[in-house]
């Protein structure tokens, strides 16, 4: 990240940020699902410009559920996507929350990403993807089929 980058609450025009949302979930009408009832976090360079978002949801009074991450590819791998989800752990637990989930294509490296970051696997969803999305999903060579939920406890 170059210096002045920042993370704060995302209260610009969201058709902004819509590419990078398809990034994190290729379907609008998926996204548009979560996004109205979502807080949103931005990830801002030195100039203003978002380069990375993501959308929480409170799905009961002590559930908080990530539901979208996205880094621009130009910056990714270099700590971005972390400091997003960081200011998600920052905003659940001044929100009370017991836990955080995450749900992501089973057998991705995302996976991997969200383990280091504290993630326990949850459950299965099974045919999530086949069954919610019009087209095939393919993401690092591995068709997605199911739903992967992770969780994160606070306490």
């Amino acid at each position: 990240m170059e210096i002045g980058w920042r993370v704060k609450i995302f209260d610009g025009d969201v058709r902004e940020a819509m590419p990078l949302f398809l990034l994190g979930d290729e379907n609008e009408r998926m996204i548009e699902k979560y996004l109205a009832r979502s807080t949103l976090f931005g990830l801002f360079d030195a100039r203003g410009k978002v380069r990375g978002i993501v959308a929480v949801t409170r799905e009961t009074a002590d559930v908080f559920e990530l539901k979208n991450l996205a880094v621009d590819p130009n910056f990714q791998r270099c700590g971005n996507g972390r400091a997003l989800v960081a200011a998600v752990f920052s905003y659940v637990r001044e929100n009370a929350a017991k836990t955080l989930l995450v749900g992501t294509g089973a057998g991705t490296p995302t996976v991997d990403f969200y383990k280091k970051l504290g993630f326990k696997e949850s459950h299965v969803e099974r045919d999530f993807f086949t069954k919610n999305y019009p087209n095939p999903i393919v993401e690092n060579g591995i068709l997605l089929r199911d739903k992967l939920v992770l969780s994160r406890d606070f306490f």
